[in-house]
């Protein structure tokens, strides 16, 4: 199983993520999805990002 693909680069830009910051977590674009539903205040995710990583290791508590 190769999970989809190959990696591809994911950067946040938010006065909230942590600078310099480098996970080792392998993300689906499902908790991509989540993460901006997130953001805009939708708490029913669809499909796979109803089950999706969060994503919240990126940000500053």
């Amino acid at each position: 199983n190769n999970h989809g693909g190959g990696r591809i680069a994911w950067i946040a830009v938010s006065g909230k993520s942590k600078s310099g910051y480098r996970s080792t977590t392998l993300y689906q674009h499902a908790s991509t999805l989540r993460l901006s539903l997130k953001v805009l205040g939708v708490t029913a995710y669809p499909n796979a990002a109803a089950t999706a990583l969060e994503m919240d290791e990126f940000f500053k508590p």
